[in-house]
């Protein structure tokens, strides 16, 4: 799941940040046998400040983590249980291939009768409950949801056109930066510190945040300066 996510998981393409790679982690250098937690920290709003349920380019595994059939599969559904990255199926091949994906564990707990008089006769489950809709990050995108929703919007609602939202001081986000955990993540000693950091990279949450950053340095340094300079000069952020 982790090396999907290493380029998938995105918990937003807007300013927060979304994440901080370690200062001891190369760019790419995420190997595949490697908690990603040790190479990146994640981040997201605090959802009594800002928007948690944002649709947005790169966001498949946000989306199905927030996923009932996620949550209640515990952990025995993962992205490999779908694709299967050296054998895609596309156009109707598809329809039937990820349905009965589904049904593996649907079909156990959906009586006929009910299926019967509720259901349509339609064996597409992904165009119902995980449907394509517009992106809020890149508007003239259409891309399927991972989001699985038993009863999702119309898709009229789903595809209606978006204006862009420009990135400036009016819509950036303003509140606490909170840490996203990863499946399994354990606790890991710099954790406070880049918390900490997380506040003030895109000016989040500088009230509270410089004077925590601060407090971090003085008592938890990096390993070195020339790492956080290093750090700072390939970040994909390109800011201290």
């Amino acid at each position: 799941m982790e090396v999907c996510e290493q380029c998938h998981l995105e918990t937003t393409s807007r300013s927060l940040p979304d994440r901080i790679r370690h200062y001891d982690q190369q760019p790419f250098g995420y190997t595949a046998n490697q908690p990603l937690a040790s190479f990146s920290s994640y981040f997201s709003r605090d959802p009594e400040k800002g928007r948690t349920d944002n649709f947005e380019i790169v966001s498949a595994p946000y989306r199905l983590r927030e996923s009932q059939c996620y949550l209640k599969s515990q952990g025995a559904l993962t992205c490999e249980t779908c694709h299967n990255p050296h054998d895609l199926h596309k156009g109707p091949e598809a329809i039937s291939y990820y349905a009965a994906i589904c049904m593996k564990c649907h079909a156990a707990n959906l009586p006929a009768e009910i299926a019967a008089q509720r259901h349509p006769a339609s064996k597409d489950c992904v165009s119902c409950h995980m449907p394509k809709r517009r992106t809020e990050g890149v508007v003239h995108a259409v891309m399927i949801d991972h989001l699985i929703q038993r009863r999702p919007p119309s898709a009229t609602e789903l595809l209606a056109e978006r204006q862009e939202i420009p990135e400036d001081a009016a819509h950036a986000y303003r509140g606490e930066v909170k840490r996203y955990l990863l499946d399994h993540q354990e606790p890991q000693s710099t954790d406070a510190l880049y918390d900490a950091l997380a506040q003030v990279i895109d000016s989040s949450n500088l009230d509270a945040g410089v004077a925590h950053l601060k407090e971090m340095i003085q008592s938890q340094p990096p390993v070195s300066w020339t790492s956080m300079r290093r750090y700072r000069s390939t970040s994909r952020y390109g800011k201290p």
